[in-house]
């Protein structure tokens, strides 16, 4: 059986490098791009490993949709902790 791509393809060059490592990751809604660097800065707080998703706190969908994701990434034995935008506090983890 012939291995296919990935549907997200390659990754960059630069996250090829033997040299790089990716500590955290975190997926952010389209509408905290302006807030980017804050969102940045939570994340590397984070313990290694750990993926942040920030959900828009006015959107009960996204929040659903958020929870969703954070139970598939556990499942797959990776720690996850979701954040609201309108909050100081994580919602979940």
């Amino acid at each position: 059986m012939k291995r296919r791509l990935s549907t997200w393809g390659y990754p960059p060059r630069g996250l090829r490098s033997v040299r790089t490592r990716m500590d955290n990751v975190a997926l952010v809604p389209a509408s905290e791009l302006a807030s980017l660097e804050k969102w940045k800065a939570r994340a590397q707080q984070l313990p290694i490993g750990e993926t942040l998703l920030v959900i828009p706190h006015d959107s009960r969908h996204l929040y659903n949709v958020g929870r969703n994701m954070a139970r598939s990434l556990a499942s797959q034995g990776l720690p996850t902790r979701l954040m609201s935008t309108g909050s100081k506090h994580r919602l979940r983890r």
